[in-house]
């Protein structure tokens, strides 16, 4: 029965095969339907190949796709994408590694174009879930073949491109002038000024084509390359971007590194698979159901969950990164523990990787420091932007009232926390929302005050901006959000950040604080990267300290208090002073500045600063 139905299968297959070869002799050559034909020709074949181990059907199939590859219009051809990643497919079957892993490059190269130049913005929240499912497909097969720099290429072309299409109107008009075409450089600027959020597809389909005519598209669509990393890690004194790519079934995961040198490379890693572990699912759980309070005991379930996530978080891949890849770096140009800048790919970017633990009980963030950024592309641009001290003015938002119908709880310890870093290291800063006396005679906290704020030319200013406040991201609703709640009802919006024009001369922003709940979760799913910090770093600002998870309104405001503490006491960059902070909470002998007000010496007096629950959460993105 079983060769019965094998011979009904084979011969079913033969049918088809012959069938797409009738079709596509009988189509005009080189019409669309041709070349439409070729590709089902092509995938019969392949089927056939895979199920009878007919060799010489991976041959014909190959050939049946350069055919229609060389029919196409070209790399924007709307089936490309589809052709040039059947002949990643083929090219692996046939030995042909280098060909495989460029056509896979090549095909999600073609398919972002496609994504971003016919999808409404508001499309592309749907959109752009694919081409990250198909970067990992690419980078893996690039992998498979030791061909570390294409993955490096094909995992960025998969992250970001939403935020990429929201952001990149600067690039675009700057390419655009270069065209020589002054209407559609006219009709562009006049779109971006009434809402560069919902530009429409048609005009960004023709912008993207006229810039790509200009600059072979290089700098619209392609990542940097690895030496343009190396560049960038320079710049923000950094060793290595590191890729963390999760396993999914029998596949490994892996680690995908460039050195700040230029150099990429990689490192399996089999154990770095969230759904073989049930810790994870047991921590993402009581992720999700936690919410702040005043007793987080080790008896919390989510204190619980977390110490067993510590430690497989260390063992399947801060290990091996520590212990094998960053020795064999140059030492820093300067006395500084070793500093990686991670892209964590899907559920990973919910890990704290600072609080990884070792046997001995140490963790990450004592040998080592940590940024997170969206991609390759944004550690790039965050580089290239001229660093931005500090200043004594600037912006505290802290617990603003939400109004009579909100179900949100007050935040007491939020106007102590707001009240006591603008008093004690920005006197000259507006203070806006709740004092511990009362409202803020500067204003109560609203969206558009804050954005007056991000907006504003004027020096006087500032450049740090702290928010102690709410924020809501929600990745699985009808309509997906990250927003921080403010005043009178008012929220600010991711979208409301990328779809704005950078400060101006001399109205750079050093520094945001989102001292607010789950402030740096993605609202386009885990691969898009697309929060409120991302936002925040495209719009130009060089620095973002977001948290993953609820942290305590009494254990955040000594924690937040010592980062700005290490600021300007130290004068140290945004990175090392969170992470001295978070090393002074682990310090259970921990000493007390002089001009930490009382309230908060008696909440930093607690054991509890120093379980990872207080301040693990604390996570900082950009330069």
């Amino acid at each position: 029965m079983r060769g019965d139905g094998g011979n009904r299968g084979g011969d079913g297959l033969d049918q088809a095969v012959r069938q797409a070869e009738k079709a596509v002799g009988a189509a005009s050559a080189g019409t669309e339907e041709h070349v439409l034909l070729l590709v089902g020709l092509a995938i019969a074949l392949m089927q056939r190949a895979e199920a009878t181990a007919r060799f010489d059907d991976y041959r014909a199939a190959h050939d049946r796709l350069e055919e229609a590859r060389s029919r196409t219009s070209g790399p924007r051809d709307p089936v490309r994408p589809v052709i040039d990643g059947a002949l990643a497919d083929v090219r692996r079957f046939l030995g042909d590694g280098d060909g495989a892993c460029a056509a896979a490059v090549e095909g999600l190269r073609a398919q972002v174009w496609q994504v971003l130049a016919h999808h409404a913005q508001a499309g592309l929240r749907h959109a752009v879930r694919d081409i990250g499912a198909d970067a990992v497909h690419a980078a893996r097969i690039c992998l498979g073949h030791s061909d570390s720099r294409r993955a490096v290429t094909a995992l960025d072309l998969g992250r970001g491109a939403a935020l990429f299409a929201a952001t990149a109107t600067g690039s675009l008009e700057q390419l655009l002038g270069s065209s020589g075409d002054l209407d559609l450089l006219a009709r562009w600027r006049t779109a971006v000024a009434a809402g560069p959020g919902n530009l429409p597809a048609g005009l960004r389909r023709e912008v993207l084509a006229a810039a790509s005519a200009v600059d072979d598209g290089a700098s619209v669509l392609d990542p940097p390359g690895v030496g343009e990393i190396g560049d960038a890690l320079q710049a923000v004194g950094a060793d290595a971007l590191v890729y963390l790519l999760p396993g999914d079934g029998s596949i490994i995961g892996y680690a995908v590194v460039v050195s700040a040198a230029g150099r990429a490379g990689y490192i399996g890693l089999p154990n770095l698979s969230v759904a073989a572990f049930p810790v994870i699912e047991r921590y993402f759980a009581a992720a999700a159901r936690r919410v702040p309070s005043g007793d987080d005991t080790a008896a919390d379930e989510f204190a619980g969950s977390l110490e067993p996530l510590c430690r497989w978080a260390w063992d399947a891949a801060l290990r091996p990164l520590v212990q094998q890849y960053l020795p064999g770096l140059p030492p820093p140009d300067r006395e500084r523990p070793r500093r990686v800048v991670l892209v964590p790919m899907g559920d990973l970017s919910r890990v704290p990787w600072a609080a990884a633990r070792d046997e001995k009980g140490t963790y990450a963030v004592e040998s080592l420091a940590i940024t997170q950024v969206a991609s390759a592309r944004m550690l790039c641009r965050t580089a290239s932007l001229a660093p931005v001290p500090l200043s004594r003015t600037g912006l505290v938002v802290a617990d603003p009232d939400l109004g009579a119908l909100s179900a949100e709880p007050q935040l007491r310890h939020a106007r102590a926390e707001g009240y006591a870093i603008q008093r004690v290291f920005y006197r000259g800063a507006r203070f806006l929302g709740r004092r511990p006396s009362g409202p803020s005679p500067s204003g109560a906290g609203t969206a558009t005050e804050v954005l007056e704020w991000l907006d504003s030319d004027d020096p006087a200013e500032g450049t740090v901006a702290h928010l102690a406040c709410h924020a809501v991201v929600d990745a699985v609703g009808p309509k997906p959000t990250a927003h921080v709640v403010l005043a009178a009802g008012s929220s600010l919006h991711a979208e409301d950040l990328v779809g704005r024009t950078t400060a101006g001369p001399g109205r750079d922003i050093g520094l945001v604080v989102l001292s607010a709940c789950r402030s740096g979760g993605s609202v386009l799913g885990h691969d898009e990267a697309y929060s409120l910090a991302s936002a925040l770093l495209a719009r130009g600002v060089r620095a973002v300290l977001c948290t993953q998870w609820p942290v305590s309104d009494v254990v955040a405001p000594p924690l937040m208090f010592m980062v700005h503490h290490y600021l300007h006491h130290d004068q140290l960059p945004v990175w090392e002073a969170l992470r001295l902070a978070q090393l002074w909470a682990l310090d259970r002998a921990r000493s007390l500045p002089d001009a930490m007000p009382a309230p908060l010496q008696v909440q930093a007096a607690s054991a509890v600063l120093a379980r990872p629950t207080a301040w693990a959460s604390v996570v900082h993105w950009g330069r």
